[in-house]
């Protein structure tokens, strides 16, 4: 739009607002939390198979819309992210529960 006649008088405004919009858009690859939050919050959430890839915390949210959507680096990283910390998570809940090693 900043480049169309029509809009010169305020391209400059246009430019600004769109140099903003890709800095906070931008934001998300310093944090995998916008990754790992789209699954939501489940009780479920603490039982998640780890090699599911198809779940993300909740299971009513599939992993597909990212798939689909995101560029295949970006999609990787996330899903490589969210095992990681639920990886972390379940080794951090088996820590403080010794308890469920007994048989």
């Amino acid at each position: 739009m900043s480049e169309h006649p029509k809009f010169a008088e305020i391209s400059v405004a246009i430019n600004a607002g769109m140099k903003n919009l890709d800095k906070w858009y931008n934001k998300i690859d310093d944090t995998n939390v916008y990754f790992i939050c789209l699954g939501g919050r489940s009780s479920y959430s603490r039982t998640i198979l780890l090699t599911d890839k198809s779940l993300a915390l909740d299971p009513k949210w599939k992993l597909a819309y990212t798939r689909a959507k995101w560029d295949e680096e970006y999609f990787n990283a996330g899903v490589e992210e969210l095992e990681n910390v639920v990886m972390y998570s379940h080794c951090t809940y088996l820590a403080h529960n010794p308890d469920l090693f007994l048989v």
